[in-house]
């Protein structure tokens, strides 16, 4: 392989020399492996030999492996990711290069790719590259104008540059003179773009703008939601850290649309919608720009998370807030976006510790919201509970929060509700924003409830931790060998969490609605008939392990919820539905796509066919505990009777 890839380069080496002598150019064609195949780019690298443009792949092209990819605003996980960027710095620095990208439809991972390309490319020499989306469709006529009208497009740029070479190198004739003075011969009437695009820059710091350490008091950092619920942990544990955050208002149909307008629309909808809700708040008036700071997750690996920063930074900069500066919880912050500030241990086990507890009040919410006598009583509730929870961790940290937590469950305890008639049950599942964002979902959970359900959800806890626990998993079951420190910190995390788990459940076990929860380690390797518990990529194995449990547990509706093109949760939702069927027959398996452009009539309709179905079919066989028609007065009686009952026992 390492012969192959010399004479690769070889090959390329010797094109390019040729094109140099002769005064041509050659296209670096930059595609996935699978886009070599003929069949799959429609021969277009054919229809530019006919052209007489010889054609490079971007892994033929001398030098690559030594380009500087620092001042990339994506972080470089791979080394496609590699030789795409240094093949389109190359192309942008030579005269005799250009450059042609083959993309997938739909593929956000092609998206962001493609932004970063042309941001580059146009910083360097001004250069544009095409961009060419390739689908299942043999309709090859569109593909190839584009082809054309690009060589087209070089070849007459190629031709004022000639012009105005030879106009800069008369006799007698300065580039001052040739530039101005109203001259017709000059190169300005050639056009201002044919100087620019031929002086080659460098590259700039891709993150201008910085959240240095003074930028705690000066600026307001504004945290966009997951759930709402995790928006003010997170922003609380912020605070304990010196930073003003602010949890924002859930997004919704403004959010959406400033989301499709300056995101990329192959990039995932959570995306567009978490940036939506950052453009939104500035757009409202409400903060400075040049003292306000956006708060965004990072998260290294396979999903578009990684890369969210980059997109922020573009929407930020197209929408006319350049002077924004972004804050994320990546505590190694390669791109020196937030020089202030880096998200501490302490921080980290304030969240773990904090989110088993706003799983569990929202788990009480959907038990008792469909049941409540008095309507609106239980988002009451929760409300305040929440507010015990975040102002303990924001006060006194965990110990606070645990304190807080107490004061929740008794609130929620308060609560009168009905349960003597069980509703059927359905697991909402799928991409976790989109479990979690009632913006995003088109408050699904609320539409199923009116429609006579009781509502399952995942647990933010899980989606937090799987990568520590997959992490930990793959070095133990495939004896991989890590470093020493990341295999520690990797069991250490998960060990939090477990404690996390026991600290909530001693005090929420004072409910009587609630059950303690099958953790993480039990619940992934039920998905294991199906795929094996150590996959990462997507959600993971927490949509097949999700369901599997409940279905295993009397629950036979489930809603798999996914971003349209999101490729990993395609493999781990839609992907397992048959597998399901054949092991639960009876069981009603609905995926749901979400895009900007959805309509919930669409959803509704389909919606209605499952709640159709699971009604005509009275497919939730397993009853509900039916706790009857009771008040916080009956439950603090049958309490106080239990306890006489063991005291006459012990005497």
């Amino acid at each position: 392989m390492r012969q192959f890839g010399s004479r690769l380069k070889e090959a390329g080496a010797k094109v390019l020399e040729e094109v140099e002598k002769e005064g041509r150019y050659a296209v670096v064609l930059a595609s996935r492996p699978y886009q070599n195949d003929a069949l799959v780019n429609h021969s277009l690298p054919e229809l530019l030999t006919e052209f007489g443009v010889p054609v490079l792949t971007a892994d033929s092209v001398p030098g690559i492996e030594n380009v500087d990819l620092s001042h990339s605003r994506l972080d470089v996980v791979n080394n496609y990711h590699a030789r795409m960027l240094a093949s389109a710095v190359l192309a942008a620095q030579s005269q005799n290069l250009e450059y042609v990208q083959f993309v997938s439809f739909g593929c956000g991972h092609d998206a962001y790719l493609s932004d970063e390309i042309q941001r580059m490319m146009r910083e360097i020499s001004g250069k544009s590259p095409l961009i060419l989306k390739l689908d299942e469709s043999e309709v090859q006529g569109p593909l190839r104008i584009r082809v054309r009208s690009f060589l087209e497009t070089i070849n007459m740029r190629r031709k004022k540059r000639e012009m105005a070479e030879r106009l800069q190198n008369q006799p007698g004739t300065s580039r001052q003179e040739n530039a101005g003075g109203g001259n017709e011969c000059g190169t300005a009437a050639l056009g201002p773009d044919i100087q620019k695009s031929w002086q080659v820059h460098e590259l700039s710091d891709p993150y201008p703008v910085k959240f240095e350490v003074e930028d705690r008091k000066k600026r307001t950092v504004l945290v966009p939601n997951t759930s709402h619920a995790f928006c003010r942990i997170m922003s609380a544990a912020l605070k304990t850290q010196g930073i003003r955050a602010v949890p924002l208002a859930v997004g919704r149909e403004e959010a959406i649309r400033l989301g499709k307008q300056y995101v990329h629309n192959d990039i995932c909808f959570p995306a567009q919608i978490v940036i939506g809700e950052a453009l939104a708040a500035l757009r409202s008036g409400q903060y400075v720009p040049s003292e306000t700071a956006i708060g965004m997750g990072k998260y290294i690996g396979d999903c578009r998370l990684t890369h969210y920063s980059a997109l922020l930074r573009k929407a930020l900069d197209d929408a006319g807030y350049p002077e924004v500066a972004i804050l994320t919880n990546d505590d190694v912050d390669y791109h020196d976006l937030h020089p202030g500030f880096r998200m501490n241990l302490v921080s980290a086990i304030r969240l773990a510790g904090a989110l088993p507890m706003i799983d569990i009040l929202e788990e009480l919410l959907r038990k008792i919201r469909p049941y409540e006598k008095v309507s609106g009583s239980s988002d009451q509730a929760f409300g305040e509970a929440m507010d015990f929870v975040v102002d303990g961790l924001e006060r006194h940290g965990l110990s606070g929060a645990l304190r807080g937590f107490k004061k929740a469950i008794q609130r929620m305890n308060a609560i009168e509700y009905d349960r003597s008639q069980p509703r059927p049950r359905v697991l909402i599942i799928g991409e976790y924003l989109l479990n979690f964002h009632p913006g995003a979902n088109h408050e699904i959970e609320r539409y199923l409830e009116k429609n006579g359900f009781e509502i399952i959800e995942a647990r933010m806890t899980d989606v937090i931790r799987k990568t520590y626990f997959c992490q930990d998993e793959q070095i133990r079951t495939y004896h991989l060998k890590k470093p020493f420190v990341k295999k520690n910190w990797y069991h250490v995390a998960n060990r939090v969490f477990d404690a996390a788990h026991a600290a909530a459940d001693r005090i929420a076990k004072q409910h009587p609605l609630y059950t303690p929860v099958c953790r993480l380690p039990e619940l992934v390797k039920e998905s294991d008939p199906i795929i094996p518990h150590t996959f990462d990529a997507g959600e993971g194995v927490l949509i097949p392990g999700e369901i599997l449990h409940h279905a295993a547990h009397g629950c036979r509706a489930f809603v798999i919820l996914q971003p349209f093109g999101c490729l990993p949760n395609h493999v781990v939702g839609r992907g397992i539905v048959k597998k399901m069927r054949e092991m639960y027959p009876d069981a009603q398996i609905l995926p749901l796509d979400y895009d900007p452009d959805v309509s919930f009539a669409n959803l509704e309709n389909r919606l209605q066919m499952l709640i159709m179905n699971v009604k005509e079919r009275s497919v939730d066989t397993v009853a509900l505990p039916d706790v009857g028609q009771r008040s916080p007065v009956e439950t603090m009686n049958r309490k106080q009777k239990n306890a006489d009952n063991k005291k006459q026992k012990v005497s």
